[in-house]
């Protein structure tokens, strides 16, 4: 079945992971912005609602929690600077390591991303800008630097001609 059966209830979860468990972007949305509850808030098992978001798939959900983490730096009318912390997004926390369990057993929200097959999600603007970001500043230098040895022993060898 393609129906996406959202991860059990955990003892700990705040109003913020049940928001994100049930898909509702417009409440995580309110509870950041009119109570400013932490959004690295753990449950018991060490789960953060980013990385549920990104194990249950929704980009709605996925883009409320982002805006959520993001620290605008400057504002100027409608132009504003912002940034978006790497921890979880990409970065994974080293308390995690062991402390999850089950089908959820990540680090980080691509680890989710890519695991739980929530491709959809690679196209939300920043995880594509991150990605694509990082692609341009190591994953193209790295996957050539592997593949310049393999390229330059696979050339066919062709004889000299005999003189």
């Amino acid at each position: 079945s393609d129906k996406k059966v959202p991860p059990p209830m955990t003892p700990g979860n705040t109003v913020l992971h049940a928001s994100v468990i049930h898909g509702h972007a417009e409440m995580y949305a309110h509870l950041i912005t009119t109570y400013q509850p932490t959004p690295w808030a753990r449950n018991a098992a060490g789960q953060t609602p980013l990385l549920l978001a990104m194990w249950c798939g929704s980009a709605s959900v996925v883009d409320a929690v982002l805006d959520g983490i993001k620290q605008t730096l400057w504002a100027f009318g409608p132009v504003s600077c912002v940034r978006y912390p790497l921890y979880d997004i990409e970065t994974a926390s080293p308390e995690l390591a062991s402390s999850w369990g089950g089908n959820m057993s990540r680090r980080c929200a691509l680890e989710v991303l890519v695991n739980q097959k929530r491709d959809v999600l690679l196209y939300t603007p920043l995880i594509w800008s991150l990605t694509n970001d990082k692609w341009v500043a190591f994953g193209r230098a790295v996957n050539l630097a592997n593949l310049a040895p393999i390229s330059l022993c696979s050339q066919p060898h062709t004889p000299r001609p005999k003189s």
